[in-house]
């Protein structure tokens, strides 16, 4: 296992061309780097960034909002109704933590608010705003992804007994053709934490040279402080640190250097706690007690439970071309899995591959027809939008390299059983198994790139596409929700009290929550208390947010209006409401 020194001590391009001076290997991967800075930074501009891909955005840009305009490092984001409501039952998110000392958190990590904080006002300060300025953070996120990307296939095609390459297909690959492009336009921590696993991969194949005993410590340390750092950000990270520093310590020992086993693994553990600890540290600092740990332990608590349950999200996760429980999504997902695996078999067979190949064109060209008929929509399966992930599968079992499949494969299934089940359709490529796609991809690239670039081509053309299809939907479901807010706005004037059903939606809203009065029913039977509530508080009228799913409720003291407009991402009419004997508008 030598390959790891002959990488590091190049530092020159292997594509160079022959005669002149060698082009250095950084050159090349910073004019990449640029490119791919050069196409996602305008996309941002292509809609406006205050609507979201999800609502779990809406928690951390109110968190970052709430810091900037307050000029202090604390996410806390204020509660307007805490008098009444001091135990935060109707608190307008969801998923808020009340701490011991009146702090109303909405956020999962520090990772990513408290380094927006200063990109937020800057933003703000300028044109820009900061809502989009916040967004260099996780496109820097996807840059250090595909360079990641590109030093993972050097060090695969070494492994598998070929020349390094540049890596620069895989940089493409990673940066253009997968999920961490989507994940790029919004404020979400997915393409950091990618960015930061793929790094601890990386570094883990370094640390399991034969040479270079201090070296390779610190490249374990490196792999665990990488590791960390992901975790920090994303729950799966824990998963695939762990199955990477097994792959440490099982890969040292099966050669029988326990001492080097014992250190390195000692070492990666270490790097991995050191990050985790400082985030610990702030979080209690900042905010007086933990935030993640909570998290990470409620993720944990769950680990395997209702199997069926699991099963379901599972499948959703890894094949589903469409976000809705309906037989095509079943049928087609399956079938594109089936039809590719086949296809991608045949081909490095050399059999004939008439029948795989019309069958394959079937089921894209039937999955295509879907894409295009009905409303562009969230795609949540892995393979739909990553298919070079089972390229790779396919290319590692065949040439049986064990790389992609220790770091891509085998965590799939630890991933699936402790990934949180809820909200499975709305997601985008799998996006808890993100760093598998990535890993896999790059394996596809690394073992077929010298003698199947046309099945390449064609893979990733596919991969290409399902991005422009989920750059389309980012720009779409942003221009609704805009529109939605543009409609709330109108009806509900600044100072008038909101009430909500749904804390998902109403955490969309993102910094809207703080200058507003807003209050959310979490659950149909608490209206009578809040009704009660409102009443104590000499609130003579509010605006209601109904899904139209539901029968209008009552609210004991307060008569309904007749609906004054509709959100049509929530599928809900504004319907207001007035104390009984206060004003004369409409009633229903």
């Amino acid at each position: 296992m030598d390959m790891p020194n002959e990488l590091l001590a190049s530092d020159q391009d292997p594509t160079s061309a022959n005669g002149g001076l060698p082009r250095r290997w950084w050159q090349r991967r910073l004019w990449i780097s640029l490119c791919l800075v050069g196409i996602l930074a305008p996309l941002t501009f292509t809609f406006d960034p205050n609507g979201y891909l999800s609502t779990d955005t809406g928690g951390k840009t109110a968190s970052v909002a709430a810091m900037s305009s307050r000029g202090d490092w604390n996410p806390d984001l204020g509660y307007w109704f805490e008098a009444a409501d001091p135990e935060g039952r109707f608190f307008p998110f969801m998923s808020t933590t009340h701490t011991e000392d009146g702090q109303w958190l909405n956020t999962t990590s520090l990772t990513m608010v408290i380094p927006a904080r200063a990109l937020w006002i800057a933003g703000d300060a300028t044109a820009v705003g900061g809502s989009r300025a916040v967004l260099l953070l996780p496109i820097s996120g996807a840059v250090l992804a595909a360079l990641a990307g590109g030093a993972l296939e050097r060090r695969m095609r070494v492994l598998a007994g070929r020349p390094s390459g540049a890596g620069h297909r895989s940089m493409w690959g990673i940066g253009l053709a997968g999920p961490v492009v989507v994940y790029a336009l919004d404020f979400w921590e997915h393409s950091l934490g990618l960015a930061a696993m793929l790094w601890g991969i990386v570094a883990t194949i370094d640390a399991l040279a034969a040479s270079g005993g201090r070296r390779r410590a610190a490249s374990a340390f490196g792999a665990g402080l990488a590791f960390g750092v992901a975790a920090t950000m994303r729950q799966e990270a824990m998963v695939y640190g762990m199955v990477a520093g097994a792959t440490l310590v099982a890969g040292l020992a099966w050669e029988a250097r326990w001492r080097a086993a014992a250190v390195r693994g000692a070492s990666m553990l270490g790097g991995f706690a050191l990050p985790v600890a400082v985030h610990l540290l702030a979080e209690i600092a900042l905010t007086g007690g933990p935030i993640r740990a909570g998290r990470a332990a409620g993720t944990a608590s769950g680990a395997g439970s209702s199997l069926g349950e699991r099963l379901h999200t599972a499948l959703i996760t890894l094949t589903f071309p469409f976000n809705g429980e309906h037989p095509l999504s079943y049928l087609l997902g399956l079938g594109l899995v089936g039809a590719l695996a086949w296809w991608t078999s045949t081909k490095l067979s050399g059999a004939d591959d008439r029948w795989p190949t019309s069958v394959l064109r079937g089921v894209v060209v039937c999955i295509a027809a879907v894409w295009i008929i009905f409303s562009v929509r969230f795609v949540p399966g892995l393979v739909p939008t990553t298919p070079l992930a089972l390229v790779g599968v396919v290319a590692a079992v065949r040439q049986r390299q064990w790389s992609p499949l220790a770091f891509g494969l085998i965590p799939i299934p630890l991933v699936l059983a402790v990934q949180f089940t809820e909200g499975a359709y709305a997601q985008w490529g799998g996006r808890y198994l993100m760093t598998s796609g990535a890993v896999l991809s790059v394996g596809a690239i690394a073992l077929l790139g010298d003698h199947h670039r046309r099945l390449l081509l064609a893979v990733g053309t596919a991969g290409l596409l399902a991005t422009l299809y989920g750059v389309v939907w980012r720009v779409q479901r942003s221009n609704i929700v805009m529109n939605d807010w543009t409609t709330l706005d109108a009806a509900a004037p600044e100072g008038t009290v909101v009430v909500w059903l749904d804390g998902h939606h109403a955490r969309e809203g993102g910094p809207k929550m703080l200058d507003g009065r807003w209050v959310t029913a979490h659950d149909v039977a608490d209206i009578p208390l809040l009704s009660a509530e409102l009443a104590e508080q000499d609130i003579d009228a509010f605006m209601f947010v109904q899904p139209k799913s539901m029968d209008r409720p009552e609210f004991v003291g307060f008569e309904a209006g007749s609906a004054v407009g509709e959100m049509l991402l929530f599928d809900s009419e504004l319907v207001p409401f007035e104390r009984v004997g206060v004003g004369s508008g409409p009633r229903s």
